[in-house]
């Protein structure tokens, strides 16, 4: 039987830098993301933004504050690790092709659905 341990790291003093951190961010709905957290005020109000990793990229997740649930800073393994474990592509392959778009490295036309 294998085990795997997580260490967390616990903050011990507050922390109110605006700087990028690591974290996992669990949401309401059952939504967990793991990535680089900061502040972005480009919609006119403070939202979370999470570059969340994606193979050799980021995928930017703007999240309302309001719909944390819980956020725990982290090591950049332990996010990297929560990222990759969790799905952060804002549309599936099947909802590309439903509305008639080629998924990215699909070398054929997608079928064509009719109502």
């Amino acid at each position: 039987m294998n085990h795997t341990k997580i260490l967390l790291i616990t903050i011990m003093e507050t922390n109110n830098t605006e700087a990028p951190q690591w974290a996992v961010i669990k949401l309401m709905g059952h939504i967990r993301y793991g990535g680089l957290v900061s502040k972005d005020t480009q919609l006119g109000t403070a939202m979370l933004r999470v570059d969340v990793p994606q193979g050799e990229g980021m995928i930017t997740q703007l999240i309302n504050p309001q719909s944390i649930y819980r956020l725990t800073m982290c090591s950049e393994e332990i996010a990297r690790a929560a990222a990759k474990a969790g799905d952060a592509k804002p549309i599936t392959p099947w909802e590309l092709q439903r509305i008639g778009i080629a998924a990215p490295g699909e070398d054929h036309e997608p079928d064509h659905f009719t109502s």
